[in-house]
């Protein structure tokens, strides 16, 4: 009984001196992720890659898009379905990882570490176009794309996070 009221006044002083709602966990943000607008108007069936870009603090790293099964999680970066635009391809970084025996997974992992680009190809659909058509040849619209990604430091790894981004693009019929 008497160790019940001292972990309960414990707890309840620690939660009177935080400054968080009770219950909540603040996680560390380690990467912040952004999409490049596309600088030219596509068409139907016009390919282009937009890129994704991660800024990672020291001290964390990212899993490539090449890191094979049976270890981290790899990054996965992928055109959600329902809109105009579809991948046309894989995601490539535009550095290749560092490759780097990990103790906690025993096996070669490959990473990125404080900072890494990657190019998504995508088209433009049918969709794409018949908006285009219907307000005067020239539409305005997003394309989306969500990064599924691990982060960990030397001895934490936190749970996999999806970035959901999006950019605008423009898209023209042809004349």
């Amino acid at each position: 009984m008497k160790i019940t009221l001292i972990y309960t006044f414990g707890a309840l002083l620690l939660g009177a001196c935080s400054q968080e709602r009770p219950g909540t966990v603040q996680t560390p943000v380690p990467v912040r992720w952004s999409l490049a607008a596309l600088s030219a108007p596509m068409h139907e069936g016009d390919t282009t890659s937009v890129r994704v870009d991660a800024s990672i603090e020291d001290g964390w790293h990212i899993y490539s898009v090449t890191q094979p099964a049976g270890g981290p999680i790899a990054t996965r970066i992928t055109v959600p379905v329902g809109q105009p635009f579809v991948a046309a391809g894989d995601a490539q970084p535009t550095v290749q990882p560092e490759i780097a025996f990990d103790d906690a997974f025993k096996m070669k992992v490959q990473l990125h570490e404080k900072a890494v680009g990657f190019t998504v190809p995508v088209r433009a659909t049918a969709a794409a176009a018949a908006s285009a058509a219907e307000t005067a040849a020239r539409t305005t619209d997003s394309v989306h794309v969500n990064v599924r990604y691990q982060v960990c430091n030397q001895s934490l790894c936190l749970p996999p996070q999806t970035a959901k981004l999006a950019t605008p693009a423009v898209v023209e019929t042809r004349s």
